[in-house]
Parts: C-alpha cells; structure tokens; sequence
C-alpha cells in the first residue's frame, strides 16, 4: 500500500471543493471526479482518536466498512501517539477517508491507497 501524504490530502481536498461548489460544471469531469472519490482507501487510526477525536462517528462505520484492530502500533506509523492502545484499520471511499482526515488532529491518521 502507498501512503497518501498530507500534501497530497490537502490537495484532494481542494479538487473535492471543486466538485461541491456551486455553478455549471462539465458532467463528464463531475463523473470523473466522484468516481475518483469512490476508490477504496485504507485509513489507520491510534484507538485514542478514534474514540476522542471522531467522537463515535467513526463506530458507525463498523457496520458499513471493514474494519480491522485492534493491531499493534509499529515503529514504521508516523502517529503522534504512545502505541500503548494500538491503532484500528479501515476500509473506506477517498471521499470518507477526506472527511476523516479533515476532522483529525495531525499525525493522527494514515491513509493508504489500496
């Protein structure tokens, strides 16, 4: 898997407004683009965040995604965090996994693209 930077997020987030802003837009590239958002993504979350700083919006997705964890934290992840409470992977859109990366603390979270 290749991790998605945050650079990179910040400029996926700035195509995807893009997409929500209001006005004529060429269908083919709104097709384009929303299909681009759908592509899975893997999204590693410290169990900390993803209890405090998604506040439970993220355990609604343990029936609509796959969910993996808990999985020990390794010396390879860039998480501000212990690695006392391992981390949890899951399986989302890009769309979802911006939404999640736009609502964390930084280096609270890893995205991969599958």
């Amino acid at each position: 898997m290749k991790r998605i930077i945050d650079g990179e997020m910040q400029r996926i987030r700035e195509d995807a407004a893009e997409v929500l802003r209001p006005g004529p837009m060429d269908r083919i590239l709104y097709l384009a683009k929303v299909r681009k958002y759908s592509a899975p993504v893997v999204v590693e979350i410290p169990t900390g965040a993803l209890i405090d700083d998604l506040a439970g919006y993220a355990w609604v997705w343990k029936g609509q995604r796959r969910l993996e964890g808990p999985l020990p934290i390794v010396a390879a992840d860039r998480f501000d965090a212990q690695g006392l409470e391992g981390k949890y992977r899951i399986t989302m859109t890009l769309w979802d996994a911006l939404f999640v990366w736009l609502f964390s603390r930084e280096h609270r979270i890893q995205i991969f693209r599958t």
